[in-house]
């Protein structure tokens, strides 16, 4: 996706941390929804408030990724935001607040740790995103 024409971004004015947020697309293709139904990126819906459709677009991405346990849903893991609250919660000294950092053991030794995918199929989803 990425070799296939001029990237676009548009700003949404929203800001993340001080950081802008924006949306990129390449030969008129949603980067961002593209990484989402790959399984390589989670959708933030409340930076899309003004833009429904493409926050529906989005979700059904997800939820399709996940139901085909594409990319990170090949395996398991803790959502970003997910993450950052616990680890504030320890990090305040919360009651039973705790963080798992171990990976887990893979079932197959044919696939990675990391997402479930072999390299082949890593491969595969990340040519798809640079065409």
């Amino acid at each position: 996706m990425l070799k296939s024409g001029n990237a676009t971004v548009r700003l949404t004015g929203s800001a993340s941390y001080g950081r802008p947020v924006g949306t990129v697309e390449i030969g008129g293709r949603d980067l961002g929804e593209a990484m989402i139904a790959a399984g390589l990126a989670i959708p933030v819906t409340g930076y899309l408030k003004g833009r429904p459709e493409q926050a529906r677009r989005y979700m059904a991405a997800y939820q399709a990724a996940r139901a085909a346990k594409r990319g990170a849903h090949a395996g398991s893991f803790t959502e970003p935001a997910k993450w950052r609250r616990r680890r504030a919660a320890c990090l305040r000294g919360e009651a039973g607040a705790a963080l798992t950092l171990s990976a887990p053991v893979p079932q197959r030794p044919e696939k990675s740790w990391t997402s479930g995918a072999s390299e082949g199929e890593r491969a595969r989803e990340r040519r798809t995103l640079m065409e």
